[in-house]
């Protein structure tokens, strides 16, 4: 018995590495591509995305994380191609859509970023990055108060991190 479980260990073990390495590879990309350096999101998540053996919820968040990474590089074009993917595999995206509206922020058309950014709430009512994407399109507007008025609004439904993180001009 112990020969023929070694010989089957033998063929078994190089075959469950061939199968399952993919795997293993996919898990750790798709992990640095959520929680690794900003630098090198990028990079994790172009490999996840590239991966036939991805799921769809890994793929789609590795394009929205993978947009704010391109968007912050000022590579607006592909963040946007990014984020229309999103919304193609899921047209109901309030992340996607806020995703858009805070690429086209940093591009500076703020009518189609208000469009998104609408739509987003519109989808998810309490989404606090909405609120703060809409906040600095008023602020760019010149409407400061309604500016003001959308940033509290943020920080209401959980935005703190994103206020600090893009520093929005509040005063602490």
């Amino acid at each position: 018995h112990s020969n023929l479980l070694r010989a089957a260990s033998a063929l078994l073990l190089p075959l469950m590495w061939i199968l399952c390495a993919p795997g293993i590879a996919r898990a750790d990309n798709f992990a640095d591509c959520v929680a690794g350096l900003l630098g090198q999101r990028i990079a994790s998540c172009s490999a996840v995305i590239e991966n036939p053996a991805t799921t769809p919820f890994e793929l789609e968040r590795a394009l929205d994380i993978r947009s704010v990474d391109l968007a912050i590089a000022k590579r607006y074009a592909e963040a946007m191609q990014d984020l229309d993917r999103v919304l193609t595999l899921n047209p109901q995206s309030a992340t996607a859509l806020n995703g858009r509206a805070w690429t086209l922020y940093r591009w500076k058309n703020t009518a189609d970023g208000m469009n998104d950014v609408n739509a987003s709430l519109r989808l998810d009512a309490t989404l606090a990055p909405a609120w703060d994407t809409r906040a600095h399109l008023y602020q760019l507007l010149g409407n400061f108060d309604q500016a003001f008025t959308e940033y509290e609004a943020a920080i209401g439904f959980g935005g703190v991190p994103f206020i600090r993180t893009y520093q929005c001009g509040l005063k602490q």
